[in-house]
């Protein structure tokens, strides 16, 4: 639920295109969904011109579950602002350099109107949107995205699907996006763990709601809200109180912390004081990271043994290794060939062996994804201070063999954990975020 205004917090800001000071007031998403939104209109209007068919909004912001938190006449947002930039047919393709700029433009209008918030953009045609197939992203964008200018029927060409067109591969990956990204600040958890960061916490809240989400889609019961999926969790949890669980997951345990993390993501605090949110210091423990690392673990192979029909008395290596056979050619190569275009043909040759010889088994997507949860599923010992002996230890040879690029330094004071956590997310930003390969 959002708070009603109790205060009367202003944001100051310049018109990205005149200049000139104009005064908004940031006290509900609506109206943070429409100031960002005037923002980014207006510099993409200004930087693609003519070029720009239309601007799509999705996301957390799109759906109105954007929280915030001002602080000292400055808003702070919970996650990032994802935009669809739709270039006209003729218009010629922006140079990485040139995104980069229109980005950076962005953000910098957004600060200078008090907004600190992530922005992340695609530039796409409107054949992106005839072309998407079901999945969890496209099926958010053709039902709760938002045309701020532009070509108001852009949406309209997205083909018929329903929520139960999604493959049940696509809540598998999200789960191991999510431990990727969370993994980004695992060394927090380990060496500071009475001071993790407010991002670091946030990683962790993500990751509970994103479990729910890659759940409910194999429960096909999936919905493309966060307020949505806690409800639907919650109902789950009631039918099958009494029962032998019939899930991975404890439902009622686990949906009541669900319930307490999406209170959290979508609440606007504004009378923030800079210090870490109260609910999320309380929902973010050293114990509910370790019970999401337990849970976390049964649902991944839960799900990964329903796709490939492998036994879960199999180790996780084992069944990774079942499903890399299970991976056709067709999708092995796609990866490997965006590996090459985006790391340069000819600055890559030295590469060219290894990625040959791991291309035989499996995409790069899937070789980070066994990467990333060898490493995470081995935390508990490490941030539990090492209090129990460590039946496996962390492979980090294996888990260095597994990544796309290496450029691990030893002789640095940074722990080898850390680099090789550094490099992880690293690779998940260079070589899968941006592609579906």
């Amino acid at each position: 639920m959002i708070p009603s205004a109790s205060t009367s917090d202003t944001l100051g800001g310049q018109d990205a295109r005149t200049g000139s000071t104009e005064r908004a007031r940031i006290e509900t998403q609506s109206a943070l969904r429409e100031h960002i939104s005037k923002i980014a209109a207006a510099v993409f209007k200004d930087t693609v011109a003519k070029s720009l068919r239309a601007l799509v909004l999705t996301g957390s912001l799109a759906r109105g579950e954007a929280g915030f938190d001002i602080h000292e006449g400055r808003c702070k947002v919970r996650g990032d602002s994802e935009f669809l930039v739709v270039l006209t047919d003729v218009a010629a393709d922006p140079s990485a350099s040139r995104k980069r700029a229109i980005i950076e433009a962005l953000h910098e209008q957004l600060r200078l109107a008090g907004i600190d918030c992530l922005v992340s953009v695609g530039f796409v045609r409107a054949q992106y949107f005839a072309s998407i197939q079901p999945h969890i992203f496209g099926y958010e964008l053709k039902t709760c995205g938002v045309v701020v200018t532009g070509d108001t029927g852009i949406l309209s060409l997205i083909p018929p699907f329903s929520c139960r067109d999604v493959p049940l591969e696509d809540g598998w990956q999200l789960l191991c996006n999510r431990i990727i990204e969370f993994i980004e600040y695992a060394h927090e958890w380990i060496q500071k763990p009475q001071n993790v960061s407010a991002e670091g916490r946030y990683r962790l809240i993500k990751l509970y709601l994103d479990m729910a989400t890659s759940f409910l889609l194999f429960e096909a019961a999936y919905e493309p809200t966060y307020a949505g999926r806690a409800a639907k969790l919650q109902i789950l949890a009631d039918t099958t109180e009494g029962q032998i669980e019939p899930h991975p997951l404890p439902l009622r345990d686990f949906s009541d912390l669900v319930c307490l993390c999406t209170e959290f993501k979508i609440s606007c605090n504004l009378n923030g004081d800079g210090s870490a949110d109260p609910v999320m210091v309380k929902i973010t423990t050293r114990e509910s990271l370790l019970g999401a690392v337990d849970l976390a673990h049964s649902l991944w192979r839960w799900e990964l043994s329903k796709l490939a029909g492998i036994s879960q008395e199999l180790d996780d290596s084992q069944m990774m290794d079942q499903w890399m056979k299970l991976q056709p050619i067709s999708r092995r190569l796609p990866g490997w060939a965006y590996v090459l275009r985006h790391s340069g043909w000819h600055r890559s040759w030295r590469n060219w062996r290894r990625w040959a010889r791991s291309a035989r088994k499996a995409s790069p997507r899937y070789w980070l994804y066994l990467a990333a949860c060898e490493l995470f599923f081995r935390l508990p010992p490490l941030i539990k201070e090492q209090e129990s002996a460590v039946d496996r230890p962390i492979d980090l040879k294996t888990i260095n063999s597994c990544l796309i690029s290496k450029r691990m330094d030893l002789s640095t004071d940074v722990s080898p954990l850390q680099q090789i956590c550094s490099e992880l997310v690293s690779n998940y930003r260079e070589f899968l975020e941006g592609t579906r390969a």
